[in-house]
C-alpha cells in the first residue's frame, strides 16, 4: 500500500517538477517516472496530464492512478482532472513545453513504439502550429531529438517537413527563425529528404525557399539567421559536389567544371558578405570583378540549358542571383540601393534570366524608392532613363510566352502600385508605348484600364505631369488592345473621353482620336453620331433601334445621357481636328439631334434623357466647336425652341414650390450652361428668366432659411450669372452686381452635416466625377457648366463660383467703371470687398481678386482716394499679409488644391501696380522694406522649394514695376522695386522634379483676367520675346529669372544708347551688387568662425549654393550693366575691381571679365586710370587675378590697335608699361596674356610713336616679334583671341537667345546650334541651361590656359638633354 501510495504521489506531483527543477534533477526525476510507468498505455495517458489542446491520444485514457486512503473530495478531484484531460480544458498551472519534453524523452527510451511516440508527434505538431517560440525552441532542443531517434528516418522527415512548412506560411520573422532552428538541428535528415543535394532537379522548393527567406535577412537584424541559411545552402552543394559523378552532371546541365562552380559561389558569398557593410565603397570596388565571375557561370548556364526555371540548387542559377538583389535592394544604405539598381538594370537578361515575379514584384517599386538618387537633376544625358527603358524593353521582347503577354503583366503590375512616381511611370509607359503587341488587352478591358487611370492614377499625379503621363497611357492602350474594332466599343469609348480631365483636354487631341479609331473602326465618326442620336431620341429603349450604339444611347439615364454626350463631343471633336474639319457639328452633331431640338419644348412628354442629351450637345458644342455658334445662330427656330424649354424649367426652379425646386435643381447647371452659350440680348425667353432670377434672389434675401429657399437662392444666383453679363445697359449691369454682391446662401436648419444630400437624387451616382474637378477647377465652369448640386457643400462651392464669376464678368464689361464710380457708398463698397478675401476659398477666390483690382483699389489706393493715409497703411500691410497667406496655402504637405489660375490671379492682386505706387508713396524708402515688397520676397523664398509660386508672382510684377505706362520704372525711389527684382534676378524656383527634366506651367497660364497684370499681353509689353521665352524656359527652374532679365534689359535698351539708365535698373543693379557683395565677404570671412584659417580657398564649391548665387548675380551684372550710362558705369567700375582682386570660380570670372571689357573701353577714362593700371601695379596677387585684368588690358590694347589715329597715345603707353612686368611672370599663360596684347599694341601704333625714347620697351618688342618660340606661340592662341568678342558673349541674345537648354524637353529633338551673332564664333552656342543655370560653353581663359599647356608640352625638344621641360 506505502509503494502504492508513492507511486501516485510520484506520477501527481512530477508534471511541476519537472516545468521548475533544475535540468540534472529533472532528469533524474523523468527517469524515475519512466521505471514506474512500465505499461505502455499507462505512460500514455500519464503524458496526457500534461494537456495541450488539440493533441489527441492514440488510446482512449484508463483512469488516472489515485492514492489511496484519499478521501472523497480528493477522489473527486481527481475525476475532474480526469475529465479535463479528456476534454482539453484549461488547468490551472499549465505545465510548459520543457517539463513534456523531458517527461516525452525518458519515457520514449522505455516505450519507443506505439501511443507515446503517436501522442508525442501530436503534441510536436501543436506545439508548431499554436505555441509560441519558447515552446517551439524547447521542443526542438528536448522533445524532437528523441522523438525523431525512436521514428522511422521518412516518417521523422515528413513530420519536420510538415513543420517547417507551417511555420513558413506565416512568414514571420520569428517563425522563419525557428524553421531554420529546426532544419539546422535536423540537416542531415531534411537535406536528403528534401533532395536538395540532387543533380536531377526533383528537390522540394520547401527547403530551396526556407534557405531563401534566411539570406534576405542582414546581419543587423538575425546574425543567426543568415548564417544557419548559409550553412544550409554550403552543405547541400558541397554534398551534390562530393556525389557520384558530379563532374558529369554538372558538365551536362551547365556546360561547365567543378572549379568553375567553386569561383561562382565564392564570388557570390563575397559579394554577400560586402552587403552587411553600411558604407558602400568595399561592394562598389568589388563588384565589376565579382559579378565578372557570377556571369561567366551563368553564361554557361543559359547556353547549355536556355532559360529553365527548374534548376538543381547546387547550381548557382538565376534564382540565387535574385536573392542576392533582393538582399541588396533592402539594404539600409540608398547609395547602395542606388548602385545596385545601376548595375541591375545593365545586366544582359539573356543570360541572368531574371523572373518575372522578381521584375514585377521586387524591382518595380524600388523604381519609386530614392528617387533623388536614382534620377539625379544633374544627368542632363538621362543615363539611368535610358538603361531602365533599354532593360524593360529586353524583358517585354525576350519574355518566353511572348511580347503582348509580358507587355500586359508589365502594365498592370505598374498600375497596382499603390504610390508610384512619375518619373518611373512616365520610363514604363515610354517602353509600352513602343512596344507592337496588339492582344495584350481586350478593347473593352483596355478602355477600362485607360478610365481607371485617367479617374485614379492621374489625378493623384501633380498638374504639371499629367500632360505628360496622359498622352503616354493612351498610346499605350492603343497599341496594346486587341484589334476588333467594333460599335460595340462605343460606351467604353466615349467613357473614356469623358474621363479626361477638362485642363489636358487639348493635350490628349491626337492620341484620343488615334484611339477612337482604333476600337471603332473607319465608322468611328458615324457611330458616335448613332450613339448621340440614341441619347437625345425621344423614342425609349423598347423601340427598335437602327444600331446597337443607338440602342445603347436610349437607355442611359439622364445623368449618364450628359456624361455619354460630353465624352461623344470630345471624341468627334478629336476626329476633326485630325482630318482638319471646320464643320463637326454642322455635319455631324446638328442632325443627330435637330428632331429632338427642333420641338424640345412643344414635345412636353420627351423624356429627362432626350432632352439633356440635347441641350447638352449643344451647349458644349458652342464652347468645344469651332462651327457650333454660327451653326445655331443659323437656325433661330431650334435656338428659340430650347431658350423657351429653359425658361419654363428655369421657372419652376424659381418658383418656390418645393417639389418643383428638388426636381430642377440637379439641372441648374445646365440651364444656365445654355442661357450663357445661346442667349444675347434681344431674344425671346431670357428677359424672363432675368426678371425671374432677380425676384426670387430678392426674396431670399429677406425669407427664412429652409433647403427650398436656399435652392432656389442658388438657382437665381447662377442663372443671374449667366445673364447678366450679356445686359446691354451699363446701370442696369451696375443694379445686377449690387444684387449679387448682396446675395447670400444661408443654412438650413435642417442641414447637419454639409456632406449629406440636401434631396433625393441619383444623378451624381450615375455620373461620377472627380470632385476636385468638378467644383475646384477654375475654367471648367467656361465649357462644361457649373457643378452640379447634391449635397449641401455642394451648394455652397456652386453659389460662391456663380456668384463671383459673375460678379468678375461684370466688371470686366465696358463703361462699367464708369458707371461705378458715379454711384454713392462706393468706398464703403470697396472696403467690404476688402474684407471679403479672409471669408472666400479656392476657386471663388480667384474671381474676387479681379473685382478687387478693378473696383476697391483704384477707390481705396489710387492717387485720388480719399481714404486716410493711415487707413491707407493699415489697409494695404493686412491685404498683402492676406494674399501672401492665401498663395502660401496652395504649397506644403498640409496645403489645400488650388488650381493654377487661383494662384495666378492672388499673385496678379498682390502685384498690382495700384498697390505697388501705394507702397512707394506710403513707406519711406530709406526705412523697413513694405508690406508688398516685404510678402514679394517672401513668397520668392517660399517658391524655392513650392510649386508654382515663382511663376506665378514674375509676370505681374514684372508688368507692373516696368510698364511705361504706369511710371513705376522712372523716378528715383526703387528701392522698393530693386528688392523684389533683385531678389527675382537671383532666383531659382521650385519645379516638379522628373529626373533631370522638370515640369511646370506656363507663366500665364490658367489666368482669369486676361487684360490684367498676369496675363500674356502685360507680360509681352514689358518683355517682346516673352512667348518664345515662355516656350523654351518653361521646363526650367530659370524662366522667372529669364523672364526678369529681359524685361529689365528691354528696358534698359528703350533708353537708347548715350541715354540715361533707368532708375528702376540702376537700383537693381546695386541690389544685386550688395548681395555679391555680402556673398563673397562671407566666404573670406565666415560668420562665426573663431580663428582664421591660413590658405582658407576664396572660391566656393562648384554649383554649391554661394557659387550658384555668384553665377546669377555676375550674368544679371553683366546683361544690365552694358547699358550703363556714364554714373551707372561709375557706381559699378569700384565694384567690379573689387571683385577682380579676388579669385573667383571660372564662369564667375568670364563674366567680370567681360563687363570689364565692355566698361573699360566705353569709359576708358572711368576705368583706366583709375582702376585698371591701380590694379596691375599689384604684383603679389593670385594668377587668375593677373590673368583677368591682363585680358581686359589685351582687349583694349586690341581695339586700340584697331583703330591708332583715335588712340590716346600716354594712355597707351602708360598701360603697355605696366603690362611689361608680367612679360615675366612664373605662370605661362599669364605671360601668353600679356604678351599678346603687348605685341598686339605695338604692332598696330609702332614702336616709335608708342614707346618713343624708352629703349627697354622697343627691345622687348623686338624679341616677342621676332622669337621663332613666340611667334609660334602667337600662332597657337590667334584663334582663341580672334574668337574673344565680348560684344557678342556679354549680351542678352547671347546668354539667352543664343542658348541651348539641356537636356531637351520629352519629344523635342536634340538641340542644334543656332547662329547669329549673338551665338558665338561659327554658329556655336555660348550657352546652355542646365542644371538649374547658364552655363558657358567655353571659358576664354580656361581655352587660353589649355593652349598654353599644349604648345608648352611640345615645345621643347625631348632628345636635347640641355634642355630642362617645364610647364609652368
Amino acid at each position: 500500500g506505502g509503494a502504492l501510495a508513492g507511486r501516485a504521489e510520484l506520477l501527481v506531483a512530477a508534471p511541476a517538477a519537472l516545468a521548475e527543477a533544475p535540468g540534472p534533477v529533472a532528469l533524474r526525476l523523468a527517469q524515475a517516472v519512466a521505471q514506474e510507468l512500465r505499461e505502455e498505455v499507462e505512460a500514455a495517458v500519464w503524458l496526457r496530464t500534461f494537456h495541450w489542446r488539440g493533441a489527441q491520444p492514440s488510446v482512449a485514457p484508463p483512469p488516472l492512478p489515485t492514492p489511496p486512503g484519499a478521501g472523497a473530495g480528493e477522489e473527486g478531484a481527481a475525476e475532474e482532472t480526469q475529465v479535463e484531460a479528456e476534454e482539453g480544458g484549461d488547468m490551472a498551472g499549465v505545465v510548459k513545453a520543457r517539463a513534456y519534453a523531458r517527461a516525452a524523452t525518458a519515457l520514449l527510451q522505455r516505450h519507443p513504439a506505439g501511443a507515446v511516440r503517436e501522442d508525442a508527434w501530436a503534441v510536436a505538431a501543436v506545439v508548431f502550429k499554436a505555441g509560441d517560440a519558447g515552446e517551439r525552441r524547447a521542443c526542438t532542443q528536448l522533445l524532437l531529438p528523441a522523438l525523431v531517434s525512436a521514428s522511422e528516418r521518412e516518417h521523422s522527415a515528413a513530420q519536420l517537413s510538415a513543420f517547417v512548412a507551417g511555420l513558413l506560411e506565416r512568414g514571420r520573422r520569428t517563425e522563419v527563425a525557428d524553421a531554420l532552428n529546426l532544419v539546422v538541428s535536423f540537416h542531415e535528415l531534411l537535406l536528403d529528404h528534401w533532395r536538395l543535394a540532387s543533380w536531377e532537379g526533383d528537390h522540394e522548393r520547401l527547403g530551396v525557399q526556407l534557405i531563401e527567406q534566411g539570406l534576405l535577412y542582414s546581419f543587423k537584424e538575425n546574425a543567426d539567421l543568415r548564417k544557419q541559411a548559409r550553412f544550409l545552402l554550403e552543405t547541400s552543394v558541397r554534398k551534390a559536389l562530393c556525389a557520384p559523378k558530379a563532374d558529369e552532371k554538372l558538365k551536362s546541365q551547365a556546360g561547365a567544371r567543378t572549379s568553375d562552380l567553386d569561383v561562382a559561389w565564392k564570388a557570390f558569398w563575397e559579394i554577400y558578405e560586402s552587403l552587411e557593410d553600411f558604407a558602400s565603397h568595399i561592394l562598389k570596388s568589388s563588384w565589376d570583378g565579382l559579378m565578372a565571375k557570377i556571369l561567366t557561370f551563368l553564361g554557361k548556364l543559359a547556353e547549355t540549358t536556355g532559360q529553365q526555371r527548374t534548376r538543381p540548387p547546387a547550381l548557382l542559377a538565376p534564382s540565387w542571383l535574385e536573392v542576392l538583389l533582393s538582399r541588396a535592394l533592402t539594404h539600409d544604405n540608398d547609395t547602395v540601393h542606388k548602385f545596385v539598381m545601376c548595375q541591375l538594370v545593365l545586366l544582359d537578361q539573356g543570360v541572368v534570366c531574371l523572373s518575372e515575379k522578381f521584375l514585377l514584384e521586387e524591382m518595380i517599386p524600388r523604381f519609386s524608392h530614392s528617387i533623388d538618387v536614382l534620377y539625379p537633376r544633374s544627368d542632363i544625358h538621362r543615363t539611368f532613363e535610358k538603361q531602365t527603358v533599354a532593360f524593360f524593353s529586353a524583358f517585354v521582347h525576350g519574355h518566353t510566352d511572348g511580347p503582348a503577354l509580358a507587355a500586359r503583366r508589365l502594365l498592370i503590375a505598374i498600375l497596382s502600385q499603390r504610390q508610384v512616381h512619375h518619373t518611373p511611370l512616365r520610363l514604363l509607359l515610354c517602353v509600352l508605348s513602343e512596344v507592337t503587341a496588339p492582344g495584350a488587352f481586350g478593347t473593352a478591358e483596355a478602355l477600362d484600364t485607360a478610365v481607371q487611370f485617367l479617374e485614379n492614377n492621374v489625378t493623384r499625379m501633380p498638374v504639371s505631369v499629367r500632360h505628360v503621363l496622359a498622352p503616354l497611357l493612351l498610346r499605350v492602350v492603343e497599341r496594346l488592345c486587341k484589334d476588333d474594332a467594333s460599335p460595340d466599343n462605343v460606351v467604353q469609348l466615349v467613357a473614356l473621353a469623358a474621363a479626361v480631365p477638362d485642363n489636358i483636354l487639348d493635350d490628349l487631341q491626337s492620341e484620343l482620336a488615334t484611339l477612337t479609331r482604333r476600337t471603332l473602326g473607319v465608322e468611328a465618326s458615324g457611330c458616335l453620331v448613332d450613339l448621340l442620336r440614341g441619347l437625345a431620341s425621344a423614342a425609349g429603349e423598347h423601340v427598335t433601334a437602327a444600331s446597337a450604339a443607338e440602342a445603347s444611347g436610349r437607355g442611359a439615364s439622364p445623368a449618364a445621357a450628359a456624361g455619354m454626350v460630353l465624352g461623344t463631343v470630345r471624341a468627334l471633336r478629336a476626329l476633326g481636328l485630325e482630318e482638319g474639319r471646320t464643320d463637326t457639328f454642322a455635319t455631324q452633331l446638328w442632325p443627330a439631334i435637330e428632331p429632338t431640338v427642333s420641338e424640345i419644348h412643344r414635345r412636353a412628354y420627351l423624356s429627362r434623357r432626350a432632352s439633356t442629351a440635347a441641350l447638352f450637345a449643344c451647349a458644349y458644342s458652342a464652347a468645344a466647336l469651332p462651327d457650333a455658334s454660327a451653326c445655331l445662330e443659323a437656325r433661330p427656330g431650334a435656338r428659340d425652341e430650347m431658350l423657351a424649354f429653359v425658361e419654363a424649367h428655369a421657372c419652376r426652379a424659381l418658383s418656390g414650390d418645393a417639389a418643383e425646386v428638388e426636381d430642377e435643381a440637379p439641372w441648374i447647371w445646365l440651364y444656365a450652361l445654355v442661357l450663357e452659350k445661346m442667349w444675347r440680348p434681344g431674344m425671346p425667353h431670357g428677359a424672363v428668366v432675368l426678371a425671374g432670377a432677380i425676384e426670387a434672389l430678392r426674396r431670399s434675401l429677406a425669407g427664412e432659411s429652409s433647403v427650398t429657399s436656399a435652392l432656389v437662392a442658388l438657382a437665381a444666383t447662377s442663372l443671374l450669372g449667366a445673364l447678366a453679363p450679356q445686359v446691354v445697359e451699363v446701370s442696369e449691369r451696375a443694379d445686377l452686381f449690387f444684387l449679387l454682391w448682396r446675395s447670400h446662401l444661408p443654412k438650413p436648419k435642417s442641414v447637419v452635416d454639409s456632406r449629406f444630400n440636401l434631396f433625393e437624387s441619383s444623378a451624381s451616382e450615375e455620373w461620377k466625377r472627380n470632385r476636385l474637378e468638378e467644383y475646384e477647377d477654375l475654367h471648367r465652369g467656361e465649357r462644361e457648366g457649373l457643378g452640379r448640386v447634391s449635397a449641401w457643400r455642394d451648394a455652397v462651392a456652386v453659389f460662391l463660383m456663380a456668384k463671383w464669376r459673375a460678379l468678375a464678368t461684370l466688371v470686366c464689361t465696358p463703361g462699367f467703371g464708369e458707371e461705378l464710380s458715379a454711384r454713392e457708398g462706393l468706398a464703403q463698397l470697396a472696403a467690404a470687398v476688402l474684407d471679403e478675401l479672409e471669408t472666400l476659398q479656392p476657386p471663388s477666390i480667384a474671381f474676387w481678386t479681379v473685382v478687387a483690382r478693378r473696383v476697391a483699389y483704384p477707390v481705396v489706393f489710387g492717387s485720388g482716394s480719399r481714404v486716410p493715409e493711415e487707413e491707407q497703411r493699415a489697409m494695404l500691410q493686412r491685404l498683402c499679409q492676406g494674399l501672401q497667406g492665401s498663395i502660401a496655402e496652395g504649397c506644403g504637405e498640409r496645403s489645400s488644391y488650388m488650381a493654377r489660375g487661383v494662384m495666378a490671379e492672388l499673385a496678379a492682386a498682390l502685384c498690382d501696380s495700384e498697390l505697388c505706387s501705394a507702397e512707394r508713396r506710403l513707406w519711406d524708402a530709406s526705412g523697413p522694406a513694405g508690406p508688398l515688397t516685404k510678402a514679394v520676397c517672401a513668397l520668392l523664398s517660399v517658391g524655392e522649394v513650392a510649386v508654382g509660386i515663382s511663376r506665378c508672382v514674375a509676370p505681374p510684377l514684372l508688368a507692373s514695376l516696368l510698364s511705361p505706362r504706369r511710371g513705376l520704372c522712372s523716378g528715383d525711389d526703387a528701392s522698393g522695386a530693386a528688392e523684389m527684382l533683385g531678389a527675382l534676378l537671383l532666383h531659382r524656383e521650385g519645379l516638379i522634379v522628373d529626373g533631370a527634366l522638370s515640369h511646370g506651367a506656363d507663366a500665364t497660364a490658367g489666368v482669369v483676367d486676361a487684360e490684367g497684370p498676369g496675363g500674356a499681353r502685360a507680360l509681352a509689353e514689358v518683355c517682346p520675346n516673352s512667348v518664345a521665352l515662355r516656350r523654351k524656359f518653361r521646363g526650367t527652374p530659370g524662366l522667372p529669372r529669364v523672364l526678369a532679365l529681359a524685361s529689365l534689359s528691354a528696358l534698359a535698351e528703350r533708353a537708347g544708347h548715350g541715354g540715361a539708365t533707368p532708375a528702376v535698373v540702376s537700383a537693381t543693379l546695386r541690389r544685386v551688387l550688395a548681395t555679391l557683395r555680402d556673398t563673397l565677404e562671407a566666404l573670406l570671412n565666415p560668420r562665426g568662425a573663431k580663428k582664421a584659417v591660413l590658405n582658407r580657398p576664396p572660391t566656393p564649391m562648384p554649383m554649391s549654393a554661394t557659387h550658384r548665387t555668384q553665377l546669377r548675380g555676375w550674368q544679371a551684372v553683366l546683361t544690365l550693366g552694358r547699358h550703363a550710362d556714364r554714373a551707372t558705369a561709375a557706381e559699378l567700375l569700384p565694384e567690379l575691381f573689387y571683385h577682380l582682386r579676388t579669385p573667383h570660380v571660372p564662369d564667375v570670372r568670364d563674366c567680370q571679365e567681360l563687363l570689364g571689357c565692355a566698361l573699360c573701353s566705353a569709359y576708358e577714362d572711368l576705368a583706366v586710370e583709375p582702376f585698371l593700371i591701380t590694379a596691375l601695379r599689384n604684383f603679389d596677387v593670385g594668377a587668375q587675378v593677373s590673368a583677368s585684368l591682363l585680358v581686359i588690358s589685351s582687349y583694349l590694347m586690341k581695339r586700340w590697335a584697331a583703330s591708332p589715329g583715335s588712340c590716346d597715345i600716354k594712355r597707351a603707353n602708360t598701360l603697355v608699361t605696366i603690362v611689361a612686368p608680367y612679360l615675366g611672370h612664373n605662370s605661362a599663360y599669364v605671360r601668353g596674356t600679356a604678351a599678346w596684347g603687348f605685341f598686339e599694341l605695338f604692332q598696330g601704333i609702332g614702336p616709335d610713336r608708342l614707346a618713343g625714347d624708352d629703349r627697354l620697351l622697343k627691345d622687348l618688342y623686338g624679341f616677342i616679334a621676332s622669337s621663332k618660340e613666340c611667334v609660334k606661340m602667337r600662332g597657337r592662341l590667334r584663334p582663341v583671341f580672334e574668337s574673344f568678342d565680348p560684344d557678342c558673349r556679354g549680351t542678352l541674345p547671347s546668354l539667352i537667345d543664343y542658348s541651348t537648354v539641356l537636356p531637351p524637353s520629352l519629344g523635342a529633338e536634340e538641340p542644334a546650334a543656332e547662329g547669329g551673332s549673338g551665338a558665338g564664333a561659327g554658329g556655336d552656342v555660348a550657352f546652355v541651361f542646365s542644371d538649374g543655370e547658364l552655363q558657358p560653353t567655353s571659358i576664354f581663359l580656361n581655352s587660353l590656359k589649355d593652349e598654353v599647356a599644349l604648345e608648352m608640352e611640345t615645345i621643347h625638344d625631348r632628345n636635347d638633354l640641355t634642355q630642362y621641360p617645364s610647364l609652368s
